[in-house]
């Protein structure tokens, strides 16, 4: 076929650093998919990561591990286990929120996300997926021909998370006096703390009451502790190094008009027949989960 073709249709490229990340977080899904009693079945994350592999510039040395089937687990062993269980809560608590009457899902920076397509979902739901103009594109593009899940209605918003999302959203047929489950994973740590600040003020703003949101969040250990050194040169060498930290999640929510809890890693852990990851180890944990309700 001639490449030079203008009816062949080219994979977009996407930003490298960005790309990076979605990547290795839809890898660590493909392994999950694969292993025996897996926590998270994605169909789609192999060919997601093939062809970000494929279009990717060869280099970067972190391109050439995840060909070669490197995950973040293994590229940082404090981080063993930690995507799958995380995946798994978020999988499990926005299916529990869209059961008890959530008829709005919103994924921000979603990267290589295809809630839409692999969840149960149990009725009717809109799910908008946020991210940069290049990562929708590249989602889409690969993604191309795949149906929704029964009931869902997939919208991709390309909008930058640090500017004027809130009326892309708008625009894309987001109902803010709708409850919505918002779902922030893997996320605010890359956004400095008044960054943070006016995204999740704008979260809000566009929430009704009801809304529910799940995230995670880094704390101040994960500057210093010598178990996520690796993690600190991973994320430095792809240009996403971690910006942010809250001490106390739940008290930072709860003064900003939401009720929230953090998840306790080892029930969580327990509940799937999973070790604690070192990252979540109450003892000193690098990560937390949290959810929060607005009040």
């Amino acid at each position: 076929m001639n490449s030079h073709d203008p009816s062949v249709r080219r994979t977009p490229s996407i930003p490298e650093g960005v790309a990076l990340t979605a990547a290795a977080v839809a890898q660590e899904r493909a392994v999950e998919s694969a292993a025996p009693g897996a926590l998270v079945r994605d169909p789609w994350a192999r060919k997601l990561v093939d062809a970000a592999v494929a279009a990717a510039p060869d280099s970067h040395q972190q391109w050439r591990w995840l060909a070669d089937g490197a995950t973040p687990g293994s590229m940082v062993p404090a981080m063993s286990g930690f995507l799958a269980l995380r995946t798994r809560w978020i999988d499990d608590a926005v299916l529990a929120a869209v059961t008890a009457g959530a008829r709005q899902v919103v994924v921000l920076g979603a990267g290589f996300d295809t809630r839409a397509l692999r969840l149960p979902w149990p009725g009717e739901v809109d799910v908008f997926t946020v991210d940069q103009p290049e990562v929708v594109a590249f989602v889409r593009h690969v993604l191309d021909g795949v149906a929704s899940a029964p009931g869902v209605r997939w919208t991709s918003v390309a909008a930058d998370l640090t500017e004027s999302w809130p009326v892309a959203l708008r625009e894309s047929g987001f109902a803010p006096d709708v409850a919505t489950v918002w779902i922030v994973e893997g996320l605010l740590m890359y956004f400095g703390p008044g960054e943070v600040e006016v995204l999740l003020s704008a979260v809000r703003q566009l929430s009704a009451p009801g809304s529910a949101l799940f995230t995670d969040v880094a704390d101040r250990r994960v500057f210093e502790v010598e178990t996520f050194a690796s993690g600190r040169e991973v994320l430095g060498d792809n240009r996403s190094p971690v910006r942010s930290a809250l001490d106390d999640p739940a008290t930072w929510f709860a003064a900003r008009g939401w009720n929230a809890r953090l998840v306790d890693p080892r029930a969580l852990a327990g509940a799937h027949g999973r070790v604690v990851p070192p990252v979540l180890d109450p003892a000193g944990p690098t990560f937390h989960f949290a959810e929060a309700v607005l009040r």
